[in-house]
């Protein structure tokens, strides 16, 4: 079981760049840090997705995840793996849930693309299809089929 310190994660953080360490204190802020203790590793890490999709429109490498963290990078990996998931898992369903979201809010493809980390529009539309099962085009008339 990993430990966090919540000392370390509300502290300026000497090993990543500014932009980071305001993904750490806006996550802790989403998460509430009196709840951190009872934050299992994976809930964490999506949020630390989620707020950096959110805040640069990019997701957080694990280096970046684990530098956060401040736990090595192989300890979150084997903490995750515990938990029946892995970093890249919850990369994905960050960027799916983010893509979603955009996409219904009214961005085109290419901005939800380009909003979700993905450099190319038919990079993105292919991932979507297969976190979705749809094109993004499709998902967008379902929905407002369905509204």
């Amino acid at each position: 079981m990993l430990e966090f310190d919540a000392f370390r994660l509300k502290s300026p953080m000497k090993r990543i760049n500014l932009g980071m360490t305001e993904v750490a204190r806006e996550t802790m802020a989403r998460i509430g840090m009196s709840n951190l203790d009872d934050t299992s590793v994976s809930k964490l890490v999506g949020v630390l997705q989620s707020t950096s999709i959110d805040a640069y429109h990019s997701v957080l490498p694990l280096n970046m995840a684990s530098a956060i963290l401040d736990v090595p990078t192989r300890t979150l990996q084997a903490a995750l793996k515990q938990e029946g998931t892995s970093f890249a898992k919850l990369r994905e369903q960050a960027r799916h849930k983010a893509a979603k979201r955009e996409h219904l809010a009214g961005r085109s493809i290419g901005e939800t693309a380009a909003w979700v980390g993905f450099a190319q529009r038919q990079t993105f539309s292919e991932a979507f299809s297969k976190w979705q099962g749809c094109p993004p085009s499709v998902f967008l008339s379902q929905a407002h089929k369905n509204a």
